[in-house]
């Protein structure tokens, strides 16, 4: 009789566990299913201008240009959000989102573009940095989502190696575009990481990586002259 109760108890448990277990998992699909759907409507704003920007000669980028039916509408961006900074596309990752500044580095971790509370935030400068992109390291901060949104694809670079080679990031503005070249991707302990000093014009996107808080995944470009 006892055992059995024990057995009760325990099943009772166990069943709470998993039940808690599915609400969170569930909880986190709708989360990942209304940030992809707010940022597939925000597609409609951004061109992929860095089809152009690809281009390898004159010919090609007439061609790209005129299948390039839409610019980046950057008034209405604003509309939406007056904290926008750039857009950031790295086409071999497929990743092109909308990237922001607050006056600190909180706001946006838990922040939609659209300003909704959602866990996959969005991508935001580090509120120290200037806003041209003409400090020595601008850092982009990044939830390195399981779904693989934001920054949750640059985990491919450490991955796999073939996505190292000729990756480049670009970043656009309202007025300026920039290319940036792959200079490194590492995992570091971010009590022990010392910033580059010696260059100038790199671009750092900053994410996590796996559940240690002490580690973070850096993923450097350089800005081509």
């Amino acid at each position: 009789m006892y055992k059995n109760r024990i057995d009760t108890v325990l099943t009772a448990i166990f069943s709470l566990i998993i039940l808690f277990c599915v609400i969170l998992i569930t909880k986190d699909i709708i989360n990942y299913k209304k940030a992809g759907r707010e940022y597939d409507r925000l597609k409609k704003y951004i061109s992929d201008e860095t089809e152009i920007m690809k281009a390898d000669n004159t010919d090609e980028v007439k061609a790209k240009e005129e299948t390039t039916e839409e610019i980046t509408d950057f008034e209405k961006l604003y509309e939406i959000n007056q904290d926008l900074v750039c857009i950031l596309s790295i086409p071999s990752l497929d990743l092109m989102y909308p990237v922001v500044q607050s006056t600190d580095n909180v706001k946006y971790l838990n922040t939609t573009f659209e300003g909704n509370r959602n866990p996959a935030g969005c991508l935001f400068i580090d509120y120290e940095n200037s806003r041209d992109m003409t400090d020595a390291n601008t850092y982009i901060y990044g939830h390195n989502m399981k779904n693989g949104s934001m920054f949750g694809s640059l985990k491919q670079i450490i991955n796999d190696g073939s996505k190292r080679k000729d990756t480049k990031a670009y970043i656009t503005t309202g007025d300026t575009e920039y290319t940036y070249s792959l200079e490194e991707a590492e995992v570091v302990n971010i009590d022990e990481y010392k910033p580059p000093q010696d260059k100038t014009g790199l671009l750092t996107l900053y994410t996590c990586w796996g559940n240690d808080k002490s580690r973070r995944l850096l993923v450097t470009f350089s800005r081509e002259v």
